[in-house]
Formats: C-alpha cells, sequence, structure tokens
C-alpha cells in the first residue's frame, strides 16, 4: 500500500531547483529557471530577449515552465508559451508542467496550459496523472477543470490506484463526491485488490466511507490476501468505520487467508471498544 504522492515530486524537484541555484556558477539557463521560479518577470524577459533556451532543463531535468508552472507564476508561464516552452516536456521522473500545476492547485495556470496544448492525460513513469496528483491533494477547483476539459477519471497508475482511490485514501471528501457524481467506479480494484472503500477505511475516513457505500461500493469486497474493509478498520482501531460498516452489512465472520477475521484483528492490537462492537456488545464509554 505504497500510495504514490505525486505533490512530493513536486517538492522533491523544486527543492532540487534551489539547490542547483546555489551553485556559485549559474549558466543562463539556471538563471532563467530560477528567475521563473520566484516569479522575477525582468529577469525572465531579459533572458529570454538574450536568447536563452526556453526548453533547457537544469541537472534535474526541470525546465522553466514548469518551475513558473509549480508556483503558479501565471504572467511568467504565458511569457515563456509566448517564447515557444514546450508545454508537453518532461522532467526527472516525468512530470510535466501540467501535472507541477495540477498537484500544487494552481488552476489558472492549469487552465492557461491546457489551452496552449497540454496533453491532460500524459503520466509520468509510476503512471500518476495531473488529475490523480489533483484529486489526491484535494484540489477540488483543479479537478473540476480537468475533469471538465477531458481527463480519464478512472485512469491508472502503475499499481493500479485510480483518483479515486487516491482521493479516498488521503480524505479528500469533496472531490470523492464529485468524482463519484462524474461515474468514477466506487468497486475499482488495485494491482493489489484494495478499493476505494478499502482505503477509506484503513484510514479511518469515515464520511468518506459513506459516500462511496452510498454510491454501491462492495462492502465485502477482498483484496489480494483477502481481507476486507472490516478487517483493515479493525485492525487499525478504527471505530467509527467498523461502526458505519456493521451498520451497513459488513460480514464480520470473514477471514482472510491466514485465518484472521476483524475481531482476532483488533483483539490483538488492543482495541477494546472495537472488538465489543465486533461481538455485538455495546463498546466501552
Amino acid at each position: 500500500m505504497n500510495l504514490r504522492t505525486p505533490l512530493a515530486i513536486a517538492g522533491l524537484v523544486a527543492a532540487g531547483i534551489l539547490m542547483y541555484m546555489g551553485a556559485t556558477q549559474k549558466n543562463q539557463v539556471s538563471k532563467l529557471v530560477e528567475a521563473s521560479l520566484t516569479g522575477n518577470m525582468a529577469e525572465v524577459e531579459r533572458l529570454v530577449a538574450e536568447g536563452v533556451d526556453v526548453n533547457g532543463q537544469v541537472t534535474n531535468g526541470t525546465t522553466a515552465l514548469m518551475a513558473a508552472s509549480h508556483k503558479g507564476q501565471m504572467e511568467v508561464v504565458r511569457k515563456l508559451i509566448e517564447a515557444r516552452a514546450n508545454v508537453n516536456m518532461a522532467g526527472e521522473g516525468g512530470p510535466t508542467a501540467l501535472m507541477f500545476a495540477s498537484w500544487n492547485g494552481q488552476n489558472g495556470v492549469v487552465k492557461l496550459l491546457l489551452a496552449n496544448g497540454a496533453d491532460i492525460n500524459a503520466r509520468e513513469t509510476k503512471g500518476a496523472t495531473a488529475l490523480s496528483g489533483a484529486a489526491g491533494d484535494g484540489h477540488l477547483e483543479v479537478v473540476k477543470t480537468l475533469i471538465e476539459k477531458g481527463a480519464d477519471i478512472e485512469a491508472k497508475a502503475k499499481d493500479g490506484k485510480t483518483p479515486l482511490m487516491t482521493a479516498s485514501y488521503k480524505n479528500a471528501l469533496e472531490v470523492v463526491k464529485l468524482l463519484l457524481e462524474k461515474g468514477a467506479n466506487p468497486s475499482n480494484a488495485d494491482n493489489e485488490g484494495f478499493t476505494p472503500l478499502m482505503f477509506a477505511a484503513v484510514k479511518g475516513n469515515t464520511e468518506v466511507a459513506g459516500l462511496l457505500l452510498s454510491k454501491g461500493a462492495d462492502i465485502n469486497a477482498r483484496e489480494n490476501s483477502g481481507g476486507t474493509a472490516l478487517m483493515l478498520a479493525s485492525h487499525e482501531g478504527h471505530f467509527p468505520v467498523v461502526k458505519l460498516l456493521m451498520e451497513k452489512g459488513a460480514d464480520p465472520d470473514l477471514s482472510e487467508k491466514s485465518g484472521k477475521t476483524a475481531l482476532s484483528m483488533a483483539s490483538s492490537r488492543g482495541h477494546e471498544a472495537v472488538v465489543k462492537l465486533l461481538q455485538k456488545e455495546k463498546p466501552a464509554q
């Protein structure tokens, strides 16, 4: 369950940019990237006028356009596009300018990039898209924009995770609502068999779990080891989620391949209130 967090990629790249800029000898491309990152429009205009390569990359593969998009520097982005910056160039790890903007909630930049030919369904090396990163970090307006412009709401990363799974895990309730309204499948499973409901359950995201169930999520679906959402919530001691699942008809008698049940998991972890609930006794107050 190593959930990909695209925003972490953006943060690392931004940190790499700043480290690189600390070098004593800065070449012209690195100066342009730094100016774009910080929104120094006068410096950007000067360097562009001098003929600096707007598609040049610093050591981590970042371009001026990616840097400006990451920080939401709208006018810099506009200037770079006018100077023929490649909106679909990818940096180290595969992220594009659109991904940087989307993952950081820069909706204005997202719209500008899309209007200038950015590939809305481009993928980085692990299969994440602009939408999956925006969904996971709860950037509702960006998610709206991307869906309106045709982003694939069921796009799966290489590990099989969809935007709905990521949003469910991160407790991005409003994004989950929107994705479901737009037809996202609440019962899709990733490569390990985990469904959106399981991701919500393991993190104790009760409202998200309830919403998924209201849209037809399979309450007793099993991941590859035989575990269910109820087992995951019980193991973690998430009493409200366990209560919800029991009320909605989750089967407490199911066992995973090792023979463990929701009850045995809760008991082994010392979650007394969950144990009592699963035994149909009133939990301790």
